[in-house]
């Protein structure tokens, strides 16, 4: 009987685990406050993505820098918000996501 509970246990200590796992690879579309890199997002064709603020009660700042640390886009994007369209991104560009919420990017 004592080896049947501590084969079960062990069972499901491992099961738990195996279920937990997550791909190495795998590219996540939602981003929270934090600085981001062309490689961070989905690849798109022409550089183009859409974003929306997947957040119920916050909105988020989002800022787009040039390779120069000019800011090429400043949006204020409201909780709930629709699937709006960025400037085309080039791979040397930097996101700055500022805000409490949790903003989805798409290519498009």
């Amino acid at each position: 009987m004592k080896k049947y509970v501590v084969l079960f246990l062990i069972f499901f200590v491992i099961s738990f685990n195996i279920i937990g796992l997550k791909t190495a690879f795998a590219i996540a579309n939602t981003f929270k406050e934090g600085i981001y890199t062309i490689n961070d997002l989905k690849p798109s064709k022409d550089g183009i993505y859409t974003i929306k603020n997947i957040s119920k009660n916050n909105n988020i700042r989002l800022l787009v820098f040039n390779e120069d640390y000019a800011i090429i886009q400043s949006t204020k994007i409201e909780a709930n918000s629709e699937r709006t369209d960025m400037v085309p991104i080039l791979p040397s560009y930097i996101i700055v996501i500022a805000g409490d919420g949790e903003l989805e990017i798409d290519p498009k």
